[in-house]
């Protein structure tokens, strides 16, 4: 029991911490089982996932999708702007030649829509240095609803290895920076 806390509000402020429902940031979490991309899983050379607590009952996984990954922030933005100036010239395809390529199927921002259900999404795309894959998982339960943010990478040569060890810090920051653009929008 923290010191001068009456018992009961101890244990509730232990209970809320407790709670994934409950907790107010983007937490680490095991990959959902039941998501699309579960057969990504294997040998990923980068899989995480994150859950964060939402009140969006009557809105759609799409409309979650682009509340997360649509009209990124500025310093996402700028992010992106030194990952394509630093990998174009390798011959990583940049944020605007996959949003090219992709312009006939459905996409938030530069992400390409691969498949979709009541409950999920998946976005990804296939590259000469990495594969990846994003699912937005929506799971509902007694206590709530939840939005589950996972990626999986399959890197393909020597360039992809060195990429995912350089942005894995700030995909971390990305992930929960996004799931949390959910949380706030209500």
């Amino acid at each position: 029991m923290a010191p001068g806390l009456p018992t009961t509000l101890t244990t509730q402020l232990h209970s809320f911490r407790e709670t994934p429902h409950m907790t107010l940031l983007a937490r680490p979490i095991d990959p959902p089982p039941e998501s699309l991309i579960r057969d990504w899983y294997p040998n990923a050379q980068l899989l995480d996932s994150f859950v964060v607590p939402i009140d969006a009952a009557d809105v759609s996984i799409n409309d979650l999708a682009v509340r997360a990954l649509g009209s990124p922030p500025v310093w996402f933005k700028v992010l992106i702007t030194i990952r394509d100036g630093v990998m174009g010239p390798l011959g990583v395809r940049t944020s605007g030649e996959v949003r090219r390529a992709h312009s006939d199927k459905a996409h938030i921002d530069f992400f390409p829509v691969l498949e979709q259900t009541a409950d999920e999404m998946v976005l990804g795309e296939n590259d000469s240095h990495l594969d990846f894959r994003l699912s937005l998982l929506r799971r509902r339960d007694e206590r709530g609803e939840v939005l589950i943010a996972t990626t999986a990478v399959h890197t393909h040569n020597r360039l992809g290895r060195i990429y995912i060890l350089l942005i894995r810090p700030f995909h971390k920051l990305v992930v929960r920076a996004t799931l949390m653009r959910c949380r706030r929008q209500r």
